[in-house]
């Protein structure tokens, strides 16, 4: 993005008849891209009382183009810490925080991004969430919400990411959630409903084993029962099959 209060152009001329000419140049700003044309000139021939003089030839020399690109200034995409802000926007569903910053006034090449890294301290060894935002949703809201928290105190820093690349992170900021009378509440709910469904399903399965057990009739004779194999062979009155061996004695 170009600076109206600034100057793109600049043209720079010096008479001399050294062969190496050496100008110092300053005001560059850090990590822009620069284009150099140089090319010698000759003044117009002297004009002599009386003589014609035909100067039919260029007065300047070919062009010769050469491109470069300053270094970056290392505190140039720094976050000033104190336009961060912080605010506890939660409600009655879930913990929020509104965060809000300026980005760099003069950055490393064009901003393209911002990085949030938050994290709870109160924890030991969590990781820290990145929430990115464009620089089109900063330059619109001016501001950043961060969603699902748990009560804890937590941890805030933001980098801005230019053409150049990241910046530093800025320093920690901290911002604390307090634990609020509905989360005991819902907590012991999620307790209550947790021991209802054990109940329910405990019922639910051993009432078809019972059903199962009643529907059994002691009484029916079992084919395979040694009883009921007695109780049909004394029921067979008919003449018995000899079953002698033909080699057995008579009697």
């Amino acid at each position: 993005m170009k600076d109206p209060n600034e100057e793109y152009y600049r043209t720079l001329g010096e008479t001399t008849n050294q062969t190496r000419i050496t100008f110092p140049l300053s005001y560059f700003k850090h990590f822009a891209l620069y284009t150099f044309r140089v090319h010698a000139c000759r003044e117009q021939a002297t004009k002599v009382p009386g003589v014609v003089v035909q100067d039919m030839a260029d007065l300047c020399g070919s062009e010769v183009l050469f491109i470069y690109r300053t270094p970056t200034k290392p505190d140039a995409d720094d976050i000033p810490l104190d336009s961060i802000e912080l605010d506890d926007q939660s409600n009655h569903t879930q913990r929020v925080i509104r965060v809000r910053w300026k980005g760099p006034s003069k950055p490393n090449g064009a901003l393209v991004s911002y990085s949030i890294k938050y994290h709870r301290t109160d924890l030991d060894s969590v990781q820290p969430t990145v929430r990115c935002v464009t620089v089109d949703v900063h330059t619109s809201l001016g501001y950043a919400l961060l969603t699902k928290l748990d009560a804890g105190n937590y941890s805030i820093r933001i980098m801005a990411t230019t053409t150049a690349g990241n910046g530093p992170y800025s320093p920690p900021k901290f911002l604390s959630l307090e634990k609020r009378e509905s989360d005991t509440l819902t907590v012991g709910w999620l307790i209550t409903i947790g021991a209802v469904a054990v109940v329910l399903v405990s019922l639910l399965t051993i009432e078809p084993l019972r059903a199962h057990e009643d529907g059994f009739d002691e009484d029916e004779d079992d084919p395979y029962s040694i009883e009921g194999t007695d109780s049909r062979l004394m029921q067979n009155n008919g003449p018995k099959p000899d079953i002698r061996s033909p080699h057995s004695p008579q009697r």
